[in-house]
């Protein structure tokens, strides 16, 4: 390593020791850079620092019901465990091994490589199911899966009876979906004894899944690899821009080390900054480095050259969000720059507010994030704060379950039937007045009966359907206004969002919006996304006509494969005659309006919006609509929002143009008395908002 690299704001170096991961040995087998290709696949098995673990693992196994694993990413748990586990017997006869993990990359990446590394492929004695695509068959014995797709998988085999361990990964990060699965796999194994559940996490702290699983029947097994000192800097003086800052620090690197001292990794908070970041490195230091973004929506192709090794003489700068603090392992990495920030769910109780906040990360995860230049030698991170500001970051990040909207995990809880949801054993409790409001809206969402029961003709087919409870109910009711083959392209459109264009820097936006503009309608942005679809259905879904049009092809052939899949779900045949006499577009915004009812907002003197629900629980929360939406500055009287995000401002985000009486319709429950008054009050507020000159 070059050590002439230095900052001119740095007040602080510290010595951390990380552990060595030796890499994951290329999770694709051929896609991805391996150092030890030159060996065979056994060889490079010996290798890794979970070998040396085997039998502790599968003794662990044999005498306790539940094992948990702590080792860093590329420790080679996630793929040599579940080989350890075959090779052993555990997959004899009938039985398989199920193994989970938070993101689709991550699953479809470690079932290649576990399949070639046991000289199949996949789909064979190695499967992988995610969602929208099942690659397993009767010969499967290795399923690799979301948490997300075997959580749905419960509903039609709740006690797993195939499976004789089901192995959890990533578990620290502790994913709603992730603490719903642990609590269910408890649940089931107290109907079935055999079942042995292993619990991987990569950070030290196992206690707490200890104590979830039972200390008296749970054993801990500790994957150690060699450690090399990452050197930790700070800044002397706060930075007002992060993202100009990170740039400054990428810059410095680059032009005081030599390309060959290690790629640079820097972590920031949305997909929007990486691809922004990723788009002024290259307008910076141009064909000396190859700067890719790395994000969790991002096209598969692309993620895995995000982790492919940089050609000769030039550096790598992977522009990355929190999925590549520990799901992914990017060989190579020697720098690392942490904005400290993220972008995560919330919800707020108080507001009825669900929105994506930018925060401050903990502690555990900076930790985490700077050993990612630590792994294959000694490295060097750069954090965008001074060390008085990392003092006050927390500990570490509460569990998802507590700090967002609850209805999908009540909603799947229902459908396994979990009647009382306060006396399900979650590893964290949530808070009661989330899983209160969870209930309410699940009822006036037509999904539970008065006593709390799943309703047949909606609830259990919006759980169903692989989409949030609100959107599953916008697709049921399409049946009743003939529009299910719209809904399910605009559902697909809004699942691929993010990719709908080549590049996310603000200058490439503008350009966005332009190209959009011949799309654009005022009924809203969901129904600009079904316009956008049906160009691209109307030119034979050409990969060139996206091109021409500046559209990422990739994302419109993900949104047509989720669309198809959608309509799986939904029977044209259920519409209602009474209904079609409506106009289409009128049709589909009512379906819309039926799901997205709760996420009504009407537009205020001043021209923003007020959430109803937090309108009438008197917290006025001040909404915007978001820059990007074909709405900005028109100011429609009421409208339905699919998301919130948080910045500076709460924004609306894939906004829908609805009429007020609609409301009503869906749900006349929340429109009673002082909720009547609510919607005439701010009613005479658009007027007056329409009579400004």
């Amino acid at each position: 390593m070059d050590s002439s690299v230095k900052r001119r704001q740095v007040n602080k170096t510290e010595k951390l020791r990380f552990e060595d991961v030796k890499e994951e040995q290329s999770n694709v087998v051929s896609a991805l850079y391996n150092p030890r290709k030159a060996l065979s696949l056994s060889q490079q098995r010996a290798l890794l620092p979970a070998a040396k673990r085997r039998g502790d693992v599968l003794k662990a196994l044999e005498k306790h019901r539940s094992l948990v694993v702590m080792g860093s990413t590329g420790s080679g748990k996630t793929t040599q465990i579940p080989q350890f586990l075959m090779e052993a017997g555990w997959c004899d006869g009938d039985r398989a091994v199920l193994v989970t993990e938070p993101r689709r990359v991550a699953a479809v990446a470690a079932a290649e490589r576990v399949a070639a590394e046991v000289g199949s492929t996949v789909g064979e004695e190695v499967g992988v199911a995610i969602r929208f695509d099942n690659r397993t068959s009767t010969k499967t014995r290795l399923v690799f899966s979301t948490e997300g797709t075997a959580l749905r998988s419960m509903m039609s085999n709740p006690l797993l009876s195939r499976y004789s361990v089901v192995m959890v990964d990533e578990a620290h990060e502790r994913s709603v979906t992730c603490d719903l699965l642990l609590g269910l796999l408890k649940k089931v194994q107290q109907r079935r004894s055999d079942l042995r559940i292993i619990v991987c996490s990569a950070t030290i702290n196992a206690d707490e899944f200890v104590t979830f699983l039972g200390e008296d029947q749970t054993a801990i097994v500790n994957i150690e690899g060699k450690s090399y000192p990452v050197d930790v800097s700070y800044l002397k003086s706060p930075c007002k821009d992060y993202l100009e800052e990170s740039l400054n620090i990428v810059v410095d690197i680059h032009r005081n080390s030599k390309p060959s001292s290690g790629s640079i990794l820097i972590f920031l908070s949305s997909s929007e900054e990486c691809e922004e970041l990723t788009s002024r490195v290259t307008e910076t230091l141009g064909r000396h480095v190859v700067a890719v973004p790395l994000y969790a929506s991002l096209p598969y192709d692309q993620q895995i050259e995000a982790l492919e090794p940089a050609p000769p003489n030039r550096r790598k700068v992977v522009a990355a969000t929190n999925v590549a603090e520990t799901s992914l392992s990017i060989d190579g990495v020697a720098f690392v720059v942490d904005t400290l920030h993220a972008k995560l769910k919330s919800f707020s109780s108080q507001e009825h507010v669900s929105s994506l906040s930018l925060v401050p990360i903990s502690k555990a995860s900076a930790t985490q994030r700077a050993g990612r230049a630590g792994r294959t030698r000694p490295g060097q991170c750069f954090r965008c704060c001074t060390v008085s500001d990392f003092s006050q970051l927390s500990e570490t990040t509460p569990p998802e379950i507590q700090r967002v909207s609850l209805n999908g995990a009540i909603l799947q809880l229902k459908s396994f039937g979990v009647d009382n949801i306060m006396n399900f054993q979650f590893p964290s409790a949530p808070p009661v007045e989330v899983v209160a409001q969870a209930l309410e809206e699940l009822y006036n969402l037509g999904a539970i009966d008065d006593d709390g029961i799943l309703t047949d003709d909606i609830g259990m087919r919006m759980a169903e359907i692989p989409l949030e409870p609100d959107y599953a109910r916008c697709l049921v009711a399409s049946e009743a206004f003939g529009c299910t083959e719209e809904v399910s392209e605009i559902f697909g459109m809004v699942q691929s969002s993010t990719l709908l264009i080549s590049a996310s820097a603000s200058r490439e936006r503008r350009l966005f919006e332009a190209v959009r503009e011949p799309y654009a309608v005022a009924e809203g942005d969901l129904l600009t996304y079904l316009n956008m679809f049906r160009a691209y259905k109307s030119n034979g879904y050409s990969s060139s006509w996206c091109s021409s049009k500046r559209f990422n092809g990739k994302g419109f052939k993900q949104a047509r494969r989720i669309a198809h899949n959608l309509k799986k779900y939904v029977d044209r045949k259920k519409s209602d005659s009474s209904l079609q006499k409506e106009r289409l577009d009128t049709r589909i915004r009512r379906a819309l309006c039926t799901g997205l009812f709760h996420k009504a907002a009407f537009v205020s003197p001043n021209g923003s919006y007020t959430s109803l629900l937090s309108s009438l629980s008197f917290n006025h929360v001040p909404l915007r609509m978001h820059p990007t939406s074909v709405l900005f500055d028109r100011y429609p009287k009421c409208v339905v929002y699919a998301e919130a995000v948080e910045t500076a401002n709460k924004y609306m985000r894939n906004i829908t143009v609805v009429e007020a009486t609609w409301l009503v319709d869906v749900a006349p429950a929340l429109y009673e008395n002082k909720r009547k008054r609510a919607l005439m009050e701010l009613e005479e507020g658009h007027e007056k908002l329409s009579g400004r000159p």
